[in-house]
Order: structure tokens, then C-alpha cells, then sequence
């Protein structure tokens, strides 16, 4: 249960640090699909990531993708303490460094604005 809420919360910060592109960028929906495309690839909702040559599954295993979508379904599928452990350990770690990549994007956006009279 732990590591859905995790995987949840990984997912909203990867869309909100997009959504935050907004304060630079007039038309910022190209990097949705992109994400979204990207989400298929590496975040093994195309194929599962274990499936991958060795080079994209590294790729795969670097990004925070695969903790917001493949590690948790594939622990829901066959349950392996070491995973359970390597997730929870990576969701962690993304959360943080994408929680520090927002509130700073989102602390530079604001003053963007404020200089800019808005």
C-alpha cells in the first residue's frame, strides 16, 4: 500500500515539474506526449522492462518511471521482498530529488512572473 502511495506521488511530481514548464514556455503540451510516450517505453506499460535488451533496461531502471508504474504492478504480480525494498528505496529518492526540482522551478516561475508584472 506504502509503495502505491508512493508511486502516486512520484507520477504527480513528474507531471507538475512538466506542468511548471508553463512559466517559461507558452505551449507546453509537446512534453506531455513526449512523457507520455516515454512513460510507454520505459516505464514498461508497452512492454514489461525485464523483457528489455540490457541497455534500455538500464535506462529503464535509472529513470523514475519504472517506480511510478512498473516496480509496483510487478510486485503486485509476484511479490519479491528485495524488489518491495529496491522500490520503496528508489520512490524515496525520487521524491526527493523531484520535490527539490519543483519547489525550485516553481520558486523561479513565481518570481518570473512577479518581475514580469503578473
Amino acid at each position: 500500500m506504502l509503495g502505491f502511495a508512493l508511486a502516486t506521488a512520484v507520477n504527480f511530481l513528474m507531471m507538475f515539474s512538466l506542468a511548471l514548464l508553463a512559466f517559461w514556455l507558452e505551449e507546453n503540451r509537446p512534453f506531455f506526449w513526449i512523457f507520455q510516450k516515454m512513460t510507454f517505453i520505459f516505464g514498461g506499460l508497452f512492454i514489461p522492462v525485464e523483457a528489455y535488451p540490457q541497455g534500455l533496461r538500464f535506462i529503464s531502471y535509472l529513470l523514475p518511471l519504472r517506480y511510478g508504474l512498473s516496480a509496483p504492478a510487478r510486485l503486485m504480480v509476484q511479490f519479491e521482498r528485495s524488489l518491495l525494498w529496491q522500490m520503496l528505496t528508489g520512490q524515496l529518492v525520487w521524491i526527493t530529488l523531484l520535490g527539490i526540482l519543483v519547489w525550485a522551478m516553481f520558486q523561479k516561475g513565481v518570481r518570473r512572473v512577479h518581475v514580469h508584472g503578473g
